[in-house]
């Protein structure tokens, strides 16, 4: 099968009035002052003098200035080491600095011939699109349009072919006027097709829209994807990524149609599309359907003030599920004020999550030297510990405290008190279970933590971090003991942790977790074959226990 040139009939050149239209939208602007050393005659004292050449971009004239040094100046610029005075201000004036030209007053840019390139450095660099309809295809035509200026002052314009996009039925083409490499481009000035069609052209700035007629798009492929609308519906777009999509989901054209398209834009951009990634995935719109309020999740009411308020995706995806608990969209500003991350600490938790903001306002005013500790953070901090310690926070008085900050910390406290006796507890009760393995042998003794004090008062002596195994050794999920000497059992001198599943020795650490001494080393190994031969008779007694009352029964 024959590929399709698409390169025939597109254009190498952009209209002939595209600079003057570029003109017009603003482009181009700002001039120079090109500045250089040079000589100047000076009739009173018959000599050539040492001067600054300067020529206006503006005005074409060139004249001369006085010159100084910028070595010993803090206004160096550009990394011209010199600059001139001006005859007109005497002020100093160094490459990189605005003033006005002494000669037609147009307000300038000094530039040093030393910071131009000698190829022409770049003032400006635009990319303008057309938008044209060859051999029967839509085609968006992008262009590279730069402005340079030279060592002599001088301006020009160039304009070379950057990308093209064709629509052809689901297919979307690309071509490139240019070749990548590492570190730049290459304009070829031809048209050059690529494999993959890939939107690097991305954000348009749509003031840089050549003017065309949408009629030209009748018969076409493209007939109905409002194009020359959306183009119009904020200050950029992202036109090929917008055509990608609506080439998947026709509908896309009544979000354009329905005033909604700065929100499928804005879409497009917080999806991470259209930045040299090609995709027609757009999340938070529904393409299934075909009205634009019900695409978006909204009723027709909604869907006409967030058009109307110009709505960013991300409140609109907030409202969605704010609305479920009770936020209307009169109470947006409120939230918006608040921050939608702090709102959304109140949902699930809330059941008037409005009432709630009204509350913390009033706490702010009220009490403004806890305004910083004052958020939605604390008071759904505040109500979940309520309800661990027995509070009923249906109760509004319980619910909303006089004062928050007071109550929030009032209830930490007894929060901590509680799980500190939850947790002497566990520690009871652990010991119990551990203080079997209890032992004594050549002068050292062993036994299992009685509590959490203990613990930390063992970390501090020997300083290690022993006390951070508090919680894992109340709940079972490891056994620390005790090592001491039997005429000092007081003392804290090694500290084992143990494998009760297996019955090994996970750690066995000393001060500043010093490895155990061969007194210790011995020690342990006793213990274990202790503690081994104790439960295998456990065990064994256990399975006896059994055969008997199997047998008795």
């Amino acid at each position: 099968m024959e590929e399709t040139d698409y390169t025939i009939g597109l254009p190498t050149k952009p209209p002939e009035d595209m600079i003057s239209f570029l003109r017009k939208q603003g482009a181009f602007g700002g001039e120079y002052l090109v500045y250089k050393s040079g000589y100047t005659y000076n009739p009173l004292t018959d000599r050539r003098e040492r001067a600054i050449e300067v020529i206006c971009t503006e005005c074409g004239q060139t004249f001369y200035q006085e010159h100084i040094s910028a070595k010993n100046e803090c206004s160096w610029r550009d990394g011209a080491d010199i600059g001139f005075i001006s005859s007109e201000s005497q002020e100093k004036i160094f490459s990189g600095d605005c003033t006005f030209c002494p000669s037609c007053g147009a307000e300038v840019k000094a530039v040093h011939t030393s910071r131009i390139s000698r190829y022409g450095s770049e003032l400006d660099k635009l990319f303008p699109i057309t938008v044209d309809v060859i051999n029967g295809r839509l085609t968006i035509l992008t262009w590279i349009v730069k402005r340079k200026l030279d060592k002599n002052a001088r301006t020009y314009i160039t304009s070379e072919p950057y990308e093209a996009y064709i629509l052809d039925g689901k297919k979307m083409i690309k071509l490139c006027g240019y070749h990548p490499s590492m570190f730049n481009r290459t304009y070829t000035g031809r048209w050059e097709m690529r494999k993959r069609c890939t939107d690097t052209f991305g954000k348009h700035i749509s003031s840089l829209t050549y003017p065309f007629d949408p009629k030209i798009l009748i018969g076409t492929d493209a007939e109905n994807c409002k194009l020359d609308i959306y183009l119009k519906s904020a200050e950029y777009t992202y036109p090929i990524t917008y055509l990608r999509i609506w080439q998947k989901h026709k509908n896309a054209e009544n979000l354009v149609m329905q005033g909604a398209a700065d929100i499928l834009t804005r879409k497009i951009e917080s999806n991470n599309i259209g930045k040299g990634i090609y995709s027609s995935n757009v999340t938070g719109i529904d393409w299934k359907k075909n009205r634009p309020h019900e695409m978006l999740g909204l009723t027709k009411s909604e869907f006409k003030r967030v058009v109307k308020e110009k709505w960013k995706p991300n409140e609109i995806e907030f409202y969605l599920e704010a609305k479920r608990f009770g936020v209307g969209l009169d109470d947006m500003p409120k939230c918006i004020a608040i921050g939608f991350y702090n709102t959304k600490k109140l949902f699930g938790v809330d059941n008037n999550v409005l009432k709630s903001l009204e509350y913390l306002k009033k706490q702010e005013k009220k009490y403004p030297k806890n305004k910083s500790e004052i958020d939605t953070g604390l008071l759904a901090d505040y109500w979940k510990m309520a309800e661990k310690v027995g509070e009923d926070i249906s109760d509004n008085k319980i619910k909303y405290p006089q004062n928050l900050v007071r109550a929030h910390n009032t209830v930490l406290m007894r929060m901590k008190f509680k799980e500190k006796a939850e947790l002497r507890e566990k520690f009871a009760h652990r010991y119990e279970e551990l203080s079997e393995l209890c032992y004594s042998y050549n002068g050292l003794t062993i036994r299992p933590a009685m509590n959490e004090n203990e613990l930390i008062n063992e970390g501090k002596i020997l300083n290690h971090c022993v006390a951070s195994y508090a919680n894992s050794h109340a709940n079972g999920k490891t056994a620390i003991f005790f090592i001491r000497h039997s005429a000092d059992d007081e003392m804290p001198y090694f500290t084992l942790e143990l494998d009760e599943k297996n019955l090994i020795v996970r750690q066995n650490r000393g001060k500043c977790n010093c490895s155990r001494t061969d007194e210790v080393r011995e020690f342990e190994e006793k213990w274990l074959e202790h503690i081994k031969k104790l439960k295998g008779e456990i065990i064994s007694n256990g399975r006896t226990n059994d055969s008997a009352e199997r047998k008795t029964a």
